[in-house]
């Protein structure tokens, strides 16, 4: 059935509305996705259509731009009317450009004439002038301080940025409010860990407009001894929310520290590559997955006969802080991303740090010190440019509570394109200096306190809360045990969780 007229055009006249809000605050990358969204629903939508060009020509998309005003020309004489003022606008800033760079010349000529007619005047003076050039060689030049730097503001993710075309997002799910803001620290996390890393995959996608092959390969690169994957994630997810997506591969590549000697035998062996499995289906559409544990450089070399594998369209950087915990780590994950700056590949960043909880305490978000960290390394050690901006994501996991709120995982969210000698040359002695020069302290961040791995006094705190949990269901005439239906097994780990909260044993974590 199709839609209402009268919606529609409602509807586009409300983004271009939009669109004209976020150009009055220079926004212009923000405005143009609002003149999209109103031309989707009205191509020929002569305000959308006008600032479009306007957006476009202030991003210097000039080619572009242009072809919005050739379809406003066609548009009638309204249409054409608008056009000529556009046009009539442009020149009349190129002009002002132009005598802004004229009067800039003519300036620093001027600067220049003085000089050299006391060059002429001081020639029967060199003894005198060779005397002032000695002493000022004799002066040493003083110690150039950069400026200490400051963390970049992080933009919430609107849901409004998430609508792209090619993107068919399950609206009731994933921009339920009950479920990613009202749900953390409430509702079991199970769900949380199966679609969040997923979902951050395909927002990052929207939010930066990135073009995919319709065969995508995703090298997602992590730290195995703090990645937040208590359950496998639903690559479905993607294959669903992008139709143009034939086949999707993920390859894990664990970069945490072992010792290689332990993984002898072991389920996941030190330096090999393991066999692809299948992970979801959507109609003829699959995802595989495979996964390795080693350095960046030890998978390429291992992959090197696997094109396929070996090549990425798209990196995903899964929490795994920059710096890690020794000198040595910090030198695997520049390696890394050196190596991925020398591929051109987009890096697509997440980052743990805290949230507020609803109806907790105000304030908030707040960026955890490896987040800022690990933004510094990106930003002064390796001279990687964020794409359209750092952003508060929306799909995140929540780990544990803290004292403001929620430590949540993936909750810092953006996308690189790291390029230049900057990139590809990093080391680790180069990244450190660059973050002294700027006053950034660059050692291991630990975790916060009672986080992390639970350490022998949490397991059996953890299961005394479980022995007097199960006592009161027992009282209550409640059915305990590990043979309980699935639905009664849920209930019973939410219960269990504000149970934990109500009669906290040392840790409570969330489960």
């Amino acid at each position: 059935k199709a839609e209402d007229a009268r919606v529609v055009e409602l509807r586009a006249t409300l983004f271009s509305n939009l669109a004209l809000g976020y150009m009055k605050q220079r926004q212009w990358q923000q405005a143009l996705g609002f003149c999209a969204e109103a031309l989707h629903d009205q191509p020929e939508h002569q305000k959308a259509l006008y600032r479009k060009a306007e957006c476009l020509g202030e991003l210097g998309s000039w080619t572009e731009a242009v072809e919005a005003l050739v379809k406003l020309e066609g548009l009638g004489e309204d249409g054409k009317r608008l056009a000529a003022q556009k046009r009539e606008a442009w020149k009349k800033k190129s002009k002002v450009e132009d005598n802004k760079q004229k009067k800039m010349w003519a300036a620093a000529l001027a600067k220049q004439a003085p000089e050299v007619s006391v060059e002429a005047e001081a020639s029967d003076t060199k003894a005198t002038a060779a005397v002032a050039s000695d002493a000022k060689a004799a002066v040493k030049p003083k110690p150039v301080v950069l400026p200490a730097w400051v963390p970049p503001k992080l933009a919430p993710t609107c849901v409004f940025d998430l609508r792209r075309k090619g993107i068919e997002w399950e609206e009731k799910s994933d921009f339920d409010d009950k479920v990613w803001r009202d749900g953390l620290g409430r509702s079991p996390v199970t769900m949380y860990y199966r679609s969040a890393m997923p979902l951050s995959l395909v927002a990052a996608i929207s939010l930066v407009d990135l073009d995919l092959e319709s065969q995508l390969t995703v090298h997602c690169l992590l730290d195995g001894n703090s990645a937040p994957f208590a359950e496998p994630h639903d690559w479905g997810i993607v294959l669903q929310r992008l139709p143009q997506l034939k086949s999707l591969m993920i390859v894990y590549i664990d970069l945490g520290t072992v010792d290689k000697k332990s993984t002898k035998g072991a389920q996941m062996p030190y330096g090999t590559l393991l066999r692809p499995v299948e992970e979801a289906k959507v109609g003829e559409r699959m995802a595989h997955s495979s996964r390795f544990l080693g350095t960046y450089k030890e998978f390429r070399e291992h992959t090197r006969e696997l094109p396929r594998i070996v090549q990425p369209g798209l990196a995903l950087w899964a929490d795994a802080p920059l710096f890690g915990s020794s000198d040595d780590e910090l030198a695997t994950r520049v390696e890394a991303l050196s190596m991925l700056a020398g591929s051109g590949v987009p890096v697509v960043i997440t980052q743990e740090s805290e949230i507020p909880e609803h109806g907790g305490a105000p304030g908030g978000p707040w960026l955890s010190d490896s987040a800022r960290q690990s933004l510094a390394v990106l930003e002064l050690g390796m001279g990687a440019k964020v794409v359209k901006g750092w952003f508060w994501n929306r799909f995140v996991i929540p780990l544990d509570q803290t004292e403001r709120g929620i430590l949540a995982a993936h909750a810092v969210l953006g996308v690189i394109r790291p390029k230049g000698a900057k990139a590809t040359g990093a080391t680790a002695k180069s990244v450190k200096k660059a973050l002294r020069d700027h006053s950034v302290q660059a050692s291991a961040v630990a975790r916060i306190a009672g986080l992390g791995p639970p350490t022998a006094g949490d397991a059996q705190a953890l299961k005394l809360q479980w022995a007097a949990f199960c006592e009161n269901l027992r009282r209550s005439g409640r059915p305990v045990g590990p043979d309980l239906p699935e639905e009664e097994k849920k209930r019973q780990m939410f219960e269990f969780q504000q149970f934990c909260r109500v009669f906290p044993a040392g840790r409570a974590p969330m489960m």
